[in-house]
């Protein structure tokens, strides 16, 4: 007889649950996972039609289902599709397996006395996962995700405009309030906390730290899967752009035309911006380096959460990640007056030698940002890549060697540009369709395709005329963190200047690493 368990991911929102997502969705796809392994896609979840399968409605059809016929019907479908799930774990002939389902939303909104009960009718073994991130970096890329949606009200990256919607001091990031609401009967569910590290967009650990938690067993082979980071973090100069389009749609009336066309001019925007951030495979321009809340803001919402983090982190099981709960512990430290004498907290400037590694490895800026904040620099506002120049004379800065050109198109050109878009928008709904009919070579054609549709944009490389890059002259504001050993004497001595001036960091690169983005230099 079959063994049949669940893992429920249960969010918060902005931990990674889209990435680990779309990754169980690529490994189901690609018949990767293991059989023991189930992930309810296509007609084992009939409840989205999306190519990144998660299972939200979830929550919203068991909260409902008291709520009238409707909800009652609604009610019974999940039950049948539940009852299609099990039989198919049934008929895959192996001892044990274990249905992993992803609703970021039930942390705050499920309620245990509907979730727990429906589970035990289909599961014999019920895990439930919490991923905790600490809550202003979490609150910070909530605010940009909410700009980031059209239909959302228009607000700045001012912290005071979102506090009214209850981005924090509610459940949303209250780890202490989730423990509390779902560990009680723990005798007949697994309650799992696992620690949510900054920097490790774009690689395999959070995942691998998600099956090591959840006793999945190893990660599916990965040779044709790459790690992924769904929804890309975006310059300040974006986000207040795509904030003043809201704010000029607000003042037309509801069936103005140019209501559309602002709506095309927003999407427009994110996707340069975007572009921006993935040419190259890497962010390193004044365009792309993504927003980040300032010293002052952190502040207020780590304390809001102060009293909670120290009853949570003393309540649960931290034997299991000890090193990464203890880097959690120290992240999510409030930023009280005891930091104030920090020398640290004065460093605006983060500058990361690159020196004699390729440009293919060089650290994400969100990664570097995050990293420096996590080992005591409060105050960082910007990051910087330096690269020793050829001819001993210092370091050159190169962060800026990125070169990005957009024209607009005019004329016949942009009224075929226009009308390509409108066909691919008009279109792009049946194509979901019937994507599963369609090679991968031709989806991403099409995408390519509407992309150009968008703009032009040139990318241009200097890195081989390095001279041409100013040299960095250490300042007392600057830290600098060093990733690799000299490779000449020259290198040698810059290393020996900038530490005289600047303030020398370590950044936890190690045991960061994945696919195409090795934050660990390697020899």
């Amino acid at each position: 007889m079959t063994v049949h368990s669940v893992v429920v991911h249960m969010g918060p929102h902005k931990t990674g649950s889209s990435a680990t997502a779309q990754y169980l969705s690529d490994a189901n796809r690609q018949r990767q996972l293991d059989p023991s392994i189930l992930y309810p896609t296509g007609t084992l979840w009939p409840l989205t039609t999306d190519f990144v399968t998660k299972h939200a409605m979830l929550t919203d059809i068991l909260n409902a289902q008291a709520e009238g016929p409707e909800g009652a019907e609604k009610f019974e479908s999940l039950a049948t599709i539940f009852t299609g799930i099990r039989r198919e774990a049934e008929s895959r002939g192996v001892p044990k397996v274990t249905t992993v389902l992803i609703a970021e939303n039930l942390v705050a909104r499920g309620k245990p006395d509907l979730l727990l009960p429906f589970l035990k009718r289909y599961f014999d073994e019920i895990s439930l996962v919490i991923v905790c991130r600490k809550q202003d970096s979490a609150v910070s890329s909530m605010m940009s995700q909410n700009i980031k949606m059209w239909p959302r009200s228009a607000k700045s990256t001012a912290l005071e405009e979102h506090r009214s919607e209850g981005l924090f001091y509610g459940e949303d990031f209250d780890y202490n309030a989730a423990h509390t609401r779902w560990a009680p009967g723990a005798s007949d569910h697994r309650l799992t906390f696992v620690p949510f590290a900054e920097g490790e967009e774009g690689t395999f650990a959070l995942l691998e730290r998600f099956f090591s938690a959840t006793k999945l067993g190893p990660m599916p082979d990965t040779r044709s899967l790459r790690p992924n980071k769904a929804n890309r973090s975006l310059s300040r100069e974006c986000l207040e752009l795509m904030c003043d389009i809201k704010v000029e749609r607000d003042t037309l009336a509801a069936g103005d035309p140019r209501r559309q066309y602002l709506q095309i001019k927003f999407a427009d925007v994110m996707s340069r911006y975007e572009f921006l951030e993935v040419a190259e495979g890497r962010g390193s321009s004044t365009f792309d380096n993504p927003w980040v809340l300032n010293r002052g803001d952190r502040r207020v919402i780590q304390d809001a959460y102060a009293a909670s983090n120290e009853s949570f982190l003393g309540a649960i099981d931290r034997t299991t990640f000890p090193q990464e709960w203890q880097s959690w512990e120290d992240s999510v430290a409030s930023l009280l007056t005891e930091n104030e004498s920090n020398n640290s907290c004065a460093i605006t400037q983060l500058f990361v030698d690159v020196t004699s590694l390729p440009e293919t490895s060089y650290p994400a800026m969100r990664s570097a940002l995050s990293l420096a904040e996590s080992a005591g620099m409060t105050a960082l506002e910007t990051c910087r890549y330096i690269v020793c120049g050829p001819a001993g004379e210092g370091y050159r800065i190169v962060s800026v060697e990125k070169h990005l050109k957009f024209r607009e198109p005019s004329g016949l050109r942009a009224l075929l540009r226009r009308a390509a878009r409108r066909r691919y928008e008009a279109t792009r709904r049946r194509l979901r369709g019937i994507r599963a009919f369609v090679p991968a070579g031709a989806r991403r054609a099409l995408r390519i395709l509407y992309d150009n549709t968008l703009s032009e944009a040139r990318v241009t490389t200097t890195k081989s005329d390095l001279s041409s890059w100013p040299l960095w002259e250490p300042r007392a504001q600057d830290a600098v963190a060093f990733l690799v050993p000299p490779v000449s004497e020259s290198h040698q001595r810059a290393q020996a200047l900038a530490r005289t001036t600047a303030t020398e960091i370590t950044l936890p690169f190690s045991g960061a690493t994945g696919v195409g983005l090795p934050l660990s230099p390697t020899p």
